[in-house]
C-alpha cells in the first residue's frame, strides 16, 4: 500500500494568509489616497503651465493677449482647455474659464480665471479660480 503525501495549505493557513493580505491592504490605502491627491495637484499645476504657455505663444503670434475666454486657443494652440481637478476642495473638475465680465475677481468656483481686459495691469494672466490651499499650504489662486 502506498502512502500519499499531501501537499498544499490547510484551510487555517489559507485564512491566516488572507487576513495578513487584507491588513496590508488596509494599511496601505491611506498612503495610496495621498498619492492620488498629489498626482491631481500636479495635473492642475501642469494644466496651468499649459494654459500660460499657450497664451504666450498666442501673444507672440498676434502681438497681444487673447481678449476672449481663451476659446481662441482651441485647435491651433490647444486641443481643449485643460480640466482643472483640485483635490481637497469642494470644486468639481471643470474646464471653464471665468473672465472679468462674468466675475470681476476670483469667485472660488474652480476652473480657471483669465484676465482678458487690456486696460488691466494683470491682462493676460491666468490663475486657478480657487481660494483653498493645496497640500503644501499654498493658495491655489496664488500659483
Amino acid at each position: 500500500m502506498r502512502k500519499y503525501r499531501r501537499s498544499g495549505f490547510t484551510l487555517t493557513e489559507f485564512i491566516v494568509a488572507l487576513l495578513i493580505l487584507a491588513l496590508l491592504g488596509l494599511l496601505s490605502a491611506p498612503a495610496f489616497d495621498a498619492l492620488i491627491a498629489k498626482s491631481k495637484e500636479g495635473n492642475a499645476k501642469g494644466g496651468l503651465a499649459t494654459l500660460r504657455g499657450a497664451i504666450e505663444i498666442y501673444k507672440a503670434d498676434n502681438g497681444r493677449y487673447p481678449e476672449d475666454d481663451l476659446s481662441c486657443l482651441k485647435k491651433k494652440y490647444l486641443m481643449k482647455i485643460p480640466k482643472n481637478e483640485l483635490p481637497g476642495t469642494p470644486h468639481e473638475p471643470r474646464r471653464h474659464v471665468t473672465v472679468p465680465s462674468e466675475a470681476p475677481k476670483l469667485n472660488d468656483v474652480g476652473g480657471w480665471y483669465y484676465d482678458n481686459q487690456p486696460e488691466s495691469a494683470s491682462w493676460g494672466q491666468v490663475r486657478i479660480n480657487c481660494v483653498h490651499e493645496n497640500s503644501l499650504g499654498e493658495k491655489w489662486s496664488g500659483l
